[in-house]
């Protein structure tokens, strides 16, 4: 389970629903397709989508069959948070990150990973900008997970497509971001929700889970002589 995600759903806790729809080794050519059964599965009278994080970029800037060309990538952003706005849901999109060959290379050579490395720091700089124009030409806000990364421990844009050594005086490295080159870490999680907390708490505070009422009472409210009554009384979102 993500180390991020457990954050949310605590956060979250009896105010909103958290789903988890990640798709591994999908790119956007493929989300444009799916999101859109995702949306309407999700929606009725019952049960409606509030937010959305919008994270795609990694395996569409790779030059596998995987990838998917900057301007395509950018119009299938564009229509992802297009089609959010259309059911009424608050987006946030996400930028692709650091990658370190160095890891995923060990991973490679072990028989983890199937396909040779064609990731770099560089082209995922060049999704994430794409990424962040989408999103600022639809009025919603952007999470540049890479500038946050590098920031984590003060490295060089000119440094970033091999931060092997390059560790700090305080002992922070890429591998407390990534766990296999690509994948996170607890540290690059915990950069990943504070990115996304204050994403949502700037730009969508009715939303934001410190100002949202609790479902049904808290449990030192409740009157033992009237549970079925009592319980009800929180509010509802």
């Amino acid at each position: 389970m993500m180390f991020c995600r457990f954050l949310t759903f605590e956060d979250y806790m009896r105010k909103l629903d958290v789903v988890n729809r990640g798709y591994g080794g999908y790119s956007t050519s493929e989300a444009i397709h799916i999101l859109p059964e995702i949306l309407s599965a999700e929606t009725s009278d019952l049960s409606k989508v509030k937010l959305l994080t919008i994270f795609w970029g990694t395996n569409d800037a790779v030059d596998t069959f995987q990838h998917v060309q900057i301007d395509q990538y950018r119009e299938n952003i564009d229509k992802l948070v297009k089609l959010a706005l259309s059911y009424d849901i608050k987006p946030i999109v996400i930028g692709p990150t650091l990658h370190d060959p160095n890891l995923y290379n060990e991973n490679y050579v072990s028989g983890r990973f199937l396909y040779a490395d064609t990731a770099t720091s560089t082209k995922n700089k060049i999704y994430s900008e794409a990424a962040r124009e989408a999103a600022t030409a639809n009025g919603v806000p952007f999470v540049d997970l890479w500038h946050l990364f590098l920031e984590y421990g003060s490295w060089q844009e000119s440094e970033a497509d091999d931060l092997k050594g390059k560790d700090t005086a305080e002992g922070k490295s890429i591998t407390d971001l990534l766990a296999d080159g690509i994948h996170f870490a607890p540290e690059g999680y915990r950069i990943l929700y504070a990115g996304v907390d204050e994403a949502i708490r700037k730009n969508y505070p009715e939303l934001y889970w410190d100002n949202l009422p609790s479902h049904l009472c808290a449990w030192d409210k409740i009157d033992k002589k009237n549970i079925k009554e009592s319980v009800f009384l929180g509010e509802k979102v």
